[in-house]
């Protein structure tokens, strides 16, 4: 808060998560950088987007409200191809749940793993895989 009432640049792209809107989303809070007008959907360094970042981090309330600024839950690029892909290897089952009830296409290929449920598969979480061929995959 104090960085931006000094001036900083929200927008700034650089550090190891590669910008304020992706360090937020994984270790604090996003809602005034979007309320400053951050894109929701930036590209990341290594988790892709803010959503990814929040959910590899286990950050349920930042995924919240990411996707109520609009977070494209279908993003597919980082470390993980797609938020729900990282929520499958995390076992975040609340999380795996909401997004796909927020949307999140099961079968979107991409990521380290290619997709979510070959993620969910590879890390032994069982109650995922069972959750996402419920839901088509």
């Amino acid at each position: 808060r104090l960085l931006i009432e000094l001036g900083s640049d929200v927008n700034e792209r650089g550090g190891y998560h590669g910008s304020a809107l992706q360090a937020a989303a994984h270790w604090g809070k996003v809602d005034l950088l979007l309320r400053k007008g951050v894109d929701v959907n930036e590209r990341g360094r290594i988790y892709g987007s803010p959503l990814q970042a929040a959910v590899c981090a286990g950050n349920f309330a930042n995924a919240v409200v990411l996707i109520r600024y609009g977070a494209d839950v279908n993003i597919c690029r980082g470390r993980y191809g797609t938020a729900l892909q990282a929520a499958c290897v995390y076992g975040r089952d609340v999380m795996v749940k909401m997004l796909v009830e927020k949307g999140a296409d099961p079968n979107l290929a991409g990521g380290r793993y290619r997709s979510p449920l070959t993620a969910a598969a590879f890390h032994k979480n069982e109650s995922i895989v069972r959750y996402l061929l419920g839901n088509g995959a």
